[in-house]
């Protein structure tokens, strides 16, 4: 079954950045809405990796049903079945 922890939802850049930080561990990793709130790009990933917190986009592709990580060149494309998260399935930070 599909873990939410890792999925923040609408949290501001700030606030995700501090709490990954606070966990100190590279690789740690969550996923939050993304502040452009747009259905082509609708969330961001974020990686803490040596000290330094990493934001990647991830794009979805209506027409072919995919998400993507990166823009340009660097993309790495993703075949995801979705799960609805909901707000009682999130844990407290």
């Amino acid at each position: 079954d599909l873990d939410p922890s890792w999925y923040l939802g609408q949290v501001t850049r700030g606030y995700a950045e501090s709490y990954l930080r606070r966990v100190r561990k590279d690789g740690a990793f969550l996923v939050r809405d993304s502040s452009t709130s747009s259905p082509t790009q609708p969330y961001t990933l974020m990686v803490l990796y040596q000290d330094k917190v990493y934001n990647i986009q991830i794009r979805y592709n209506s027409d072919q049903r995919t998400f993507s990580l990166g823009t340009g060149l660097n993309t790495i494309e993703l075949e995801v079945r979705l799960k609805p998260v909901t707000f009682e399935q999130r844990q407290q930070l």
